[in-house]
């Protein structure tokens, strides 16, 4: 019993109740990490949205809680949708719905981080941060970063509960597709307005938002 093995060795040497409040703390923390991904999207809407980059009713500030709460609205529509659409499909929430997306977010996680380390190696090779170390401790992160990311695609059906082909080159592709989305954006902000292509990254998300 794969999915409840820790409940019953809870029940048995422990008692009914360690397991209820077990799966309280279960619940309280799934709640948790939504709360947090979702805080995380809404930033980056909101990040996105005062740089130009995305709609600036993104980055619209709640004028008493001081909350981007139009990027909030968006991102629960968003997952109002995707939620809906999965489950007209006749999907189960669990061992498919979460177990997909989850895998799509953990190879485009790995991707990035692994991009993100050879971007700091070649940052470090040269000009007024040089540093040898930094660069191939980097250099050694990616590589590292590549090998789990072949792990993971080559294993997918470990993640995703599934040995449907077509499924998992869908969650393989996913990320690419975004990514390549994204790149050709950038691109194309760089050449027709370079002003707002000049503004990315430059959102202080540490700084209190102010409207």
């Amino acid at each position: 019993d794969p999915a409840g093995f820790f409940f019953t060795a809870m029940d048995t040497y422990v008692g009914g109740w360690a397991t209820d409040l077990m799966r309280i703390l279960i619940v309280s923390s799934g709640l948790a990490a939504l709360l947090s991904l979702h805080n995380v999207v809404t930033r980056y809407g909101y990040a996105l949205g005062s740089e130009g980059v995305l709609p600036t009713a993104l980055a619209r500030i709640h004028p008493e809680h001081r909350s981007p709460y139009v990027g909030s609205l968006v991102q629960s529509a968003m997952a109002v949708v995707a939620v809906l659409a999965f489950a007209v499909a006749g999907t189960d929430p669990v061992l498919e719905m979460a177990a997909w997306t989850a895998s799509a977010g953990a190879i485009g996680v790995l991707a990035l981080q692994a991009l993100t380390s050879v971007s700091i190696a070649v940052f470090f090779r040269g000009g007024p941060h040089r540093s040898a170390f930094t660069s191939w401790v980097s250099v050694l992160s990616a590589v590292l970063l590549v090998a789990a990311l072949w792990l993971v695609i080559d294993h997918l059906e470990i993640a995703t509960l599934t040995k449907n082909v077509a499924i998992n080159v869908v969650v393989v592709a996913l990320p690419v597709v975004v990514f390549a989305a994204g790149w050709a954006y950038a691109v194309w902000l760089r050449s027709s307005r370079p002003d707002v292509y000049g503004k990315l990254g430059t959102a202080d998300l540490d700084e209190p938002l102010s409207a």
